[in-house]
């Protein structure tokens, strides 16, 4: 749950140089029931001690973003709503800067572009690009959850110019990725495929799987005008907060919800035809301000969400917390990877770029072995594996993921057309150990 405050105080809070007594009061008291939550608690401390606060605030859609990114950069943060769904942010003062540096780069990850094709569609384009090397990898097996988590992923980490999708007959998906875009100096795709299956196999498992699944869901809708071409009847779009989107054959309305004496109220804000010329682009330019879209004709179902949402936050702070450690653990067992495989021959290589990734998965996939089972890998350094077991992680354990070195070792990592590589290099992740039937000394030692 978000603090919640009044409609009012909401406005307030941007409005006046220091927030008010009452609203203080309630914030310290809404802090002194989340202690257990290390940056609520540093809030805590940071105002008993006398310190200052800011606000601010940004648009809906990049709310999570936003609060993911400060959990990331260890910045101590609150999200304040009001009973409209307005959000805002009350940080630190001293948290000023590091906020506008998170901004920033939130900005240019935004504007960051990547054409989503089929496979043959990636060939295509590889081939007409100017890389010496046309190499591509391929990830098969996929479920929809996996295709979607790790198209995010890749196109964050690694930046690619395309990403190729293709629905196989058996029902998974492949994706393909140019082999230049596999490995950068600061993240690799080994490392996008593990936090993938963190993801979906974690303790945020079911939230990100029915995301996912309800994703392409939209998608599908979309891609299909929203079935209006059959049917004129509204569609309505809604998301993770108030706002929503009415959309007939004539155009749409978008606005967001409010709540008046117990009922939602549907507040428009802006009206497009679909005769304008540029409505296309409006239309989707819309679309993208939603977080975890989904659409119904159903106005009852309509009414219920978002009246769900105005009384509550749909992303638990558990949840948040979770994803944010998850992305740290990853982290910290690729930079151990890296440092260990730095001098290995294969990653000497110029290319052989499937190769390289299957070896930093079939890496990651021992450490993470070893973490659970409270042992360290051979070539690898002991403080490493301490200094994760010691990094305080609250809402995570080891325990969590004792499935997951066999999920890696299952994974298909396949060259196409690669001039240099046409082999299947599955052997590679059966070097990744299988967690046998673990006895309580070992939860005991993984739990350190």
């Amino acid at each position: 749950m978000s603090f919640l405050v009044s409609a009012e105080q909401f406005k307030k809070a941007f409005e006046e140089e220091n927030l008010n007594e009452q609203f203080m009061n309630d914030l310290l008291s809404y802090l002194k029931k989340h202690l257990y939550i290390k940056r609520l608690r540093k809030m805590y401390e940071w105002i008993t001690s006398g310190g200052q606060l800011s606000v601010f605030s940004c648009r809906t859609d990049l709310v999570e973003i936003m609060a993911e990114k400060m959990n990331l950069s260890k910045v101590p943060f609150v999200i304040f709503t009001d009973r409209e769904g307005n959000k805002g942010f009350i940080i630190r003062d001293d948290s000023k800067d590091a906020v506008k540096t998170l901004i920033g780069i939130i900005q240019e990850e935004r504007g960051i572009t990547c054409e989503i094709t089929s496979m043959d569609g990636l060939k295509q384009i590889i081939g007409a690009s100017k890389h010496q090397s046309k190499g591509l990898i391929s990830i098969t097996g996929l479920t929809t959850a996996q295709l979607l988590l790790l198209e995010e992923r890749c196109i964050h980490e690694l930046n690619p110019d395309a990403i190729g999708e293709d629905l196989m007959e058996d029902g998974t998906y492949r994706l393909g990725i140019h082999g230049k875009s596999a490995i950068r100096k600061r993240s690799n795709l080994g490392l996008c495929l593990f936090e993938m299956v963190l993801e979906t196999n974690g303790k945020n498992a079911k939230m990100s799987i029915e995301k996912a699944d309800k994703k392409m869901r939209f998608c599908r809708e979309m891609s299909e005008n929203f079935g209006l071409d059959k049917n004129p009847s509204p569609v309505y779009i809604t998301g993770d907060d108030n706002q929503y989107m009415k959309i007939t054959p004539g155009g749409f309305d978008y606005g967001h919800a409010v709540k008046e004496n117990g009922n939602v109220k549907f507040v428009k804000e802006n009206t497009f035809d679909s005769g304008l010329p540029d409505y296309d682009d409006q239309k989707f330019a819309t679309l993208s301000r939603f977080s975890n879209a989904g659409c119904t004709r159903d106005v009852t179902e309509v009414t219920g969400i978002l009246g769900s949402i105005l009384s509550a936050n749909f992303i638990s702070i558990d949840e948040r917390d979770v994803a944010s450690e998850e992305h740290k653990l990853a982290g910290m067992i690729s930079n151990m990877v890296l440092k260990k495989t730095a001098g290995d021959p294969i990653m000497q290589s110029t290319d052989q770029y499937s190769s390289k990734t299957a070896h930093i998965v079939s890496e990651m996939g021992k450490v993470l072995a070893g973490l659970i089972e409270g042992d360290t890998p051979p070539g690898y350094d002991q403080e490493d594996m301490d200094e994760i077991l010691s990094s305080g992680f609250s809402s995570i354990s080891m325990n969590d993921y004792i499935s997951l070195p066999d999920q890696m070792r299952q994974m298909e990592i396949t060259a196409v057309d690669d001039i240099f590589e046409k082999v299947n290099v599955r052997e590679a992740l059966n070097n990744v150990p299988i967690i046998a039937e673990r006895t309580d000394d070992h939860a005991e030692r993984g739990e350190r």
